[in-house]
């Protein structure tokens, strides 16, 4: 069985392979946008480790949440392979994928940018390679998510923490990624039913039910 799982939800492009009980991972980050670098990136990993789309038997895809341009081309090239061989798909969420690649067990909030003054934010208990939702990923706004920080002892891992005085950490494991695919594959789909996880609420909307001051 061959599988290949993506994700796209960060400014780093993730890439694993499995064939014949071996793992390949591949990652990029640079100034490139994921637009102009996806494509050629994945070509170069699939010629090196001698494999064509054809040959695919699963793909994974991380579906977020994250940034959704990022999001929308990792599901859009996944669909471009998937789709003329009528390959299944495995939408794995990205929050588990980083929870999961943290080299630490214990109670960790992923905390990811969202739009200006807010995050989202979602927290689990890992233990042993297995992981429990405490709290479903949601926005939440910056003073808000400074204040659960403070009350709860946990690890916070993601990207715009700085300012909570934690350090960015953004990782995905290739041995997680595929992982989490073929553990979730009673999960597939077929690329016409993919799409992102897309949690945000339009801030306006978010007002007007008076979750915000």
């Amino acid at each position: 069985m061959i599988v290949l799982s993506l994700d796209t939800s960060t400014p780093t492009i993730f890439l694993a392979l499995y064939r014949d009980g071996k793992h390949y991972s591949m990652k990029y980050k640079g100034h490139e946008k994921h637009a102009v670098r996806l494509a050629p990136l994945l070509d170069y990993f699939l010629k090196t480790v001698g494999v064509s789309p054809k040959d695919i038997d699963l793909f994974g895809i991380g579906i977020g949440p994250g940034g959704l341009t990022g999001l929308r081309i990792g599901i859009a090239t996944v669909i471009g392979m998937a789709s003329p061989f009528n390959k299944p798909i495995v939408p794995v969420p990205s929050f588990h994928l980083m929870v999961l690649s943290f080299p630490l067990d214990g109670r960790i909030a992923v905390v990811r940018k969202a739009r200006k003054g807010f995050f989202y934010c979602g927290i689990y208990d890992k233990k042993n390679s297995e992981i429990r939702e405490i709290s479903l990923p949601s926005v939440i706004s910056e003073e808000d998510l400074s204040q659960r920080i403070k009350k709860e002892k946990m690890f916070v891992i993601g990207d715009g923490i700085g300012k909570f005085g934690y350090k960015d950490y953004l990782e995905i494991s290739g041995e997680v990624l595929i992982g989490e695919t073929l553990r979730r594959e009673d999960e597939k789909v077929s690329y016409y039913e993919i799409k992102p996880l897309y949690i945000q609420k339009s801030i306006a909307e978010m007002k007007l039910k008076g979750e915000l001051s």
